[in-house]
């Protein structure tokens, strides 16, 4: 507990990636380790001879796992084994719609102080409390033969996005230069540049606009693709005509992520921008009943005053550590890094 050498030790720095220590460490003792978020599917309405004749509805509550991090398979394996449950239920046929319940979590996606020139980077996808794939799309750019087009793959496979690729595959001797961008508040991702003939394919990582279409329209594609008939749209339970009453509702099944520990591990150890702030979106959640950035981060603060961490002047704005506008002392980093060794 001695003091070795300080420096500078109640001056305010901008922590980046540092503040995720506050944001997990807040999860870990307000949520507990064993957490686990739970994706709840229902039927609205009557099913008979295979049908749904009804809606179906999926609630989320901001698990950033659906996706193949945790759940080996395709990048869309969830939702496969979500139809097959379907099926198992003798449901092969939606009459209705499908409507996606994202009520828990406010929809400001992206953050104060965040660049809007990172808007369409990987690590700057938004939140959401119906999230899938970190809230992103997997693009492989291959070469073809010099003067034509590179191919372009994208994953999940999905008309979700619209892909505009002009890049052409240029012989070994010029230079390769890609680009991949989204346009602001639309799904449209332009590609450009050259690529060489001899290149290995290059991967890159986009972010989407409106985490809930996006769940839903992947969703939907995967029910198809397994047999089942949609016969209805997608959409928002905030924008359907409909008022959901739960209490109505055939309870269908329920997802459940990984513990909130083997989240953590992945938040901290790959510095998850997204899981962050899903996370921290979750603390609000659970602790004042609505997942906004606001409502985490006034329970971290109490929090870090009981555990003896003066945030008289620290500035939270984030969870990621995105912001350039958060604000810590590196005593206030050590005490919090200190309080969890002692309390193993």
């Amino acid at each position: 507990g001695d003091v070795i050498y300080k420096r500078n030790a109640d001056k305010l720095f901008v922590p980046a990636s540092n503040m995720k220590l506050f944001t997990s460490a807040a999860a870990l003792i307000l949520l507990g380790h064993n957490y686990v978020y739970e994706t709840n599917l229902y039927a609205n309405g009557v099913i008979k001879n295979g049908v749904l004749q009804g809606d179906l509805i999926i609630q989320g509550t901001g698990d950033p796992t659906i996706s193949n991090r945790f759940f080996p398979g395709t990048t869309t394996n969830i939702f496969e084994k979500w139809a097959d449950s379907l099926i198992a239920k003798g449901i092969t046929q939606i009459d209705g719609n499908i409507f996606g319940d994202d009520s828990y979590f406010d929809n400001a996606g992206l953050g104060k102080g965040w660049l809007s020139d990172y808007e369409s980077y990987w690590f700057s996808a938004p939140s959401g409390a119906l999230s899938f794939n970190d809230n992103s799309i997997e693009i492989t750019i291959s070469p073809g033969e010099i003067n034509f087009p590179a191919s372009i793959k994208i994953n999940p496979d999905t008309k979700f996005v619209t892909v505009i690729s002009k890049v052409l595959t240029v012989s070994n001797s010029e230079e390769q230069v890609i680009k991949v961008s989204r346009l602001r508040g639309t799904n449209l991702i332009s590609i450009t540049g050259k690529i060489r003939k001899n290149s290995k394919p290059v991967i890159e990582n986009v972010s989407i606009s409106d985490p809930t279409m996006f769940f839903l329209t992947v969703l939907k594609e995967v029910f198809e693709k397994k047999g089942i008939i949609v016969k209805g749209k997608i959409g928002s339970i905030s924008t359907s005509e409909k008022i959901i009453i739960y209490q109505n509702l055939i309870p269908l099944f329920t997802h459940q992520s990984v513990p909130l520990r083997m989240i953590i591990k992945e938040l901290n150890k790959n510095s998850n921008n997204f899981y962050a702030e899903q996370i921290l979106k979750t603390i609000g959640l659970e602790i004042y009943g609505y997942g906004t950035t606001e409502n985490g981060i006034k329970a971290c603060k109490d929090l870090f005053n009981q555990i003896g961490i003066n945030t008289e002047n620290l500035v939270m704005i984030d969870g990621s550590g995105l912001s350039l506008l958060n604000l810590v002392t590196p005593r206030q980093i050590v005490n919090l890094l200190s309080y969890l060794y002692k309390s193993n």
